[in-house]
């Protein structure tokens, strides 16, 4: 047989795919001496997977051309795989089969847990994937820690978009079942790019809500925090609730207030998540229903780039229990953190946000990724991605970044 008849043998017609699975210990250079034998034998290649699990390595290949057992490839192939004790199988593949996998929309289950993932859950998630004809493409340990499996990525090939919010809920009530925080992504270019944070302040970033800790130094705290769970639970307007609460601190001392908001602790894990989100060259705002004075007091502690709140209007060291300007409630929310992303010229879909009332759903909605922390029911309810059991940290494992906490 002559290099040109080889040649022939090996070429492939467009109906004939060759896939080429490899088993067995991992080691340096697999992939690439396989890739090298293909590219000897001028075999294309169309399709390649490769996966690593406690050194075990699974690489898998789809090759277009005819069947190569004839040819040198395949003997070579054979001898190279039984030097790195390596199991290898062949399986013609009929073009029709091969289009069954085409890529279609593809999305990632992000997991993330405090504790451990464990079996169980691992269990009922991928079985209700699989009720729902959605085939896993793979599933990746990306946990630092060996003796702890706390965070996995599921990537799905979705075949259908109809079912996404549904989907969505029932997963999510897995995730409320085993204590593990959830979020079913689109695997696209944004979920990797984002540019830009926005994050509510109270019940947030911080650990209270500063309007009750002004109302309890003014000694009308039960009042006030009556109004503020009725407005954070969206049961009534934010505007008139903040007039009828800012109207119950006149007269109170500013001075009164400082030592009070310096003992304010911030929400586990804001500190980290700032410090590593800055380094990263993302830039975050604070845009909060809460008072301006406290809001910028927050963006110079944590090093924060935008600050937005409302104006608890002050005279003679007073508060005069009015608001003035522009009242920052849920629209106006939304609104700005669209200003904010036209002033980066980025794309909302660039843009995740973070909050945990019913004034914060707008902007929960209009960013790309919008994720209620540790929220209300109701907001739960709207909210496309929820952390409910892990620190402030646990964003990054929604954001694509490797951070293990």
């Amino acid at each position: 047989m002559n290099k040109n008849e080889s040649k022939s043998k090996i070429k492939i017609t467009n109906n004939n795919y060759l896939h080429i699975l490899l088993r067995g210990p991992d080691c340096p250079g697999i992939t690439a001496h396989v890739n090298k034998i293909l590219a000897t034998h001028e075999i294309e290649l169309i399709d390649v997977g490769q996966s690593v699990t406690a050194g075990e390595l699974c690489l898998s290949l789809v090759v277009k051309g005819n069947h190569p057992r004839e040819g040198d490839a395949l003997k070579d192939l054979l001898y190279e795989a039984k030097k790195l004790g390596l199991q290898i199988d062949f399986r013609p593949t009929p073009a029709q089969e091969l289009r069954s996998y085409a890529k279609n929309n593809n999305y990632l289950l992000s997991c993330v847990s405090p504790e451990t993932l464990t079996a169980s859950f691992i269990g009922e998630a991928t079985t209700l994937l699989a009720k729902n004809k959605i085939n896993i493409k793979g599933i990746y340990n990306l946990s630092q820690e060996m003796e702890h499996l706390r965070r996995l990525e599921i990537e799905t090939e979705h075949l259908s978009e109809s079912n996404i919010t549904r989907l969505k809920e029932e997963i999510y009530s897995i995730g409320e079942k085993y204590g593990v925080d959830l979020a079913y992504l689109e695997n696209n270019f944004f979920r990797y790019n984002k540019r830009l944070i926005v994050m509510d302040m109270d019940s947030t970033l911080v650990q209270a809500e500063i309007i009750d800790l002004l109302a309890e130094a003014h000694n009308v705290k039960k009042e006030v925090s009556h109004i503020t769970e009725q407005a954070m639970n969206g049961e009534i307007d934010f505007d008139e609730s903040l007039r009828q609460r800012v109207k119950m601190l006149e007269g109170l001392k500013v001075e009164k207030i400082w030592p009070i908001l310096d003992e304010v602790k911030l929400t586990d894990g804001v500190e980290e998540f700032v410090k590593k989100a800055n380094s990263l060259g993302l830039k975050i705002a604070v845009i909060s229903g809460g008072p301006s004075l406290f809001v910028n007091k927050i963006k110079e502690q944590l090093n924060l780039h935008f600050a937005m709140g409302n104006n608890f209007e002050v005279e003679h060291g007073h508060f005069t229990g009015r608001v003035t300007g522009r009242i920052v409630n849920a629209e106006e929310k939304a609104m700005l953190l669209e200003l904010l992303a036209q002033q980066m010229q980025i794309k909302l879909d660039q843009v995740m946000a973070v909050g945990d009332g019913a004034n914060d759903i707008p902007m929960l909605l209009k960013a790309g990724l919008g994720v209620a922390f540790h929220a209300k029911r109701s907001v739960k309810a709207q909210a496309k991605h929820h952390i409910n059991f892990g620190p402030m940290t646990h964003l990054f494992h929604f954001l694509g970044i490797n951070h293990d906490s």
